[in-house]
């Protein structure tokens, strides 16, 4: 089994809840007890929605191929998104047979890292994001689409910021599985690698 991306986990939940009681106890000591509590209520809140739920499908977009499905989480339901966040393994992950697949495309760059320019100031706040922004900057993106015509996406980004050795094999090993079940891989990406399919 081929397995990609990191799998949803409690990190936001727990994240926003520690930074949310962490306000509240700071400015219980200057205020009064309701606006600590509003206060923390509202940090807690901005973190887990205006950030985790927001960065969601960059830094959680877990999928896996077997000898017969591709099993991903589907990210695109603003209400399946939310309940990962609170509860992240009450979501099943989504199922697609590879009989069920006629072509999969593929965009990115696998022969240059873009590093993050240095001309910021780096801050604890930018080492909580350098992870994002090195995603975010390093596209690798697989559409796949379905004989009845729709299509889902997936992302090995991750994969390639935190493991630039192995993802090329990996994805190697993947387009020859789908080739040889019949499934067209059309290489869009901007690299001089070539995969063996």
């Amino acid at each position: 089994m081929l397995k990609f991306g990191k799998r949803i986990n409690y990190r936001p939940l727990v994240f926003s809840l520690f930074y949310g009681v962490l306000l509240f106890l700071i400015t219980l000591i200057f205020s009064k007890p309701i606006l600590s509590i509003f206060l923390g209520i509202l940090l807690f809140l901005w973190i887990l929605f205006g950030y985790y739920w927001r960065i969601l499908p960059t830094m959680f977009n877990y999928w896996e191929v077997d000898e017969k499905t591709i099993k991903y989480s589907d990210m695109t339901n603003k209400g399946k998104k939310t309940l990962m966040l609170i509860a992240p393994f009450s979501v099943p992950m989504q199922s697609v047979k590879l009989d069920s697949i006629k072509s999969v495309t593929v965009t990115g760059n696998l022969g240059k890292f873009k590093e993050i320019p240095l001309a910021i100031p780096y801050t604890g706040y930018l080492a909580i994001l350098t992870s994002i922004i090195s995603v975010i900057r390093n596209p690798i993106d697989l559409t796949f689409t379905l004989k009845d015509g729709s299509s889902f996406n997936v992302s090995a980004a991750r994969d390639f910021v935190w493991d630039r050795k192995n993802i090329v094999s990996k994805l190697d090993k993947l387009f020859k599985k789908l080739d040889d079940s019949d499934i067209q891989v059309v290489d869009k990406t901007d690299h001089a690698l070539k995969f063996s399919y």
